[in-house]
């Protein structure tokens, strides 16, 4: 099985934290021509349809302020969406799993996702963006919903701060851009994975 796990990236320090916790054994692809939030439709569309052509399986998508805690339970879950036949992974982006967002069910927030990309390059090739939903990726998500079958996470916690969302086997912290949350993500950081 062919697996690469790209991010997204516009800050060396979270990218190397995250980088610490990924699985050696895996092509990794640093992504940092895509640094504003606007461009999160072209950098899931190009990576998920590059991947593919590039002759993966398997691509894991994860932010670099989302940090992996507990890697058998990730290989777990990454092992039962392999086998569940599933196009897609990841957690509702709805104010139920996560209280700060309110997007819709159809949609998975891409802080963390695992796409079989035979399946999804197909669903996918002909999605443009929509500038009126209410994240510029939702057409991407929306189209995969609707014609795939998405593999949902489980409901998350939310910390004491608020903000960071705590899965069974990652911590994703928010808001990577802003340097106001620096002292907060290193933190979250050195507490769950150190």
């Amino acid at each position: 099985m062919s697996v690469i796990i790209t991010t997204r990236s516009c800050n060396a320090a979270y990218y190397a934290m995250a980088r610490r916790r990924f699985f050696q054994t895996l092509d990794v692809k640093r992504c940092t021509q895509y640094n504003d939030w606007q461009d999160a439709f072209h950098y899931l569309r190009n990576e998920i349809l590059f991947s593919f052509e590039e002759g993966y399986e398997y691509l894991i998508n994860i932010d670099e302020d989302c940090f992996i805690t507990h890697k058998d339970r990730f290989l777990e879950v990454f092992k039962d969406f392999v086998y569940s036949g599933c196009t897609h992974a990841g957690l509702q982006d709805t104010r139920e799993n996560i209280p700060h967002r309110f997007n819709n069910h159809k949609v998975h927030n891409p802080f963390l996702n695992f796409f079989d990309l035979k399946k999804c390059a197909e669903i996918i090739k002909d999605v443009q963006p929509d500038e009126n939903a209410i994240e510029i990726y939702n057409p991407i998500f929306e189209t995969l919903h609707d014609n795939g079958k998405p593999y949902n996470f489980p409901k998350p916690q939310t910390l004491e701060d608020g903000i960071t969302t705590k899965g069974e086997f990652y911590v994703h912290t928010w808001y990577s851009r802003d340097k106001s949350h620096t002292e907060r993500i290193v933190n979250i950081y050195n507490q769950y994975c150190s």
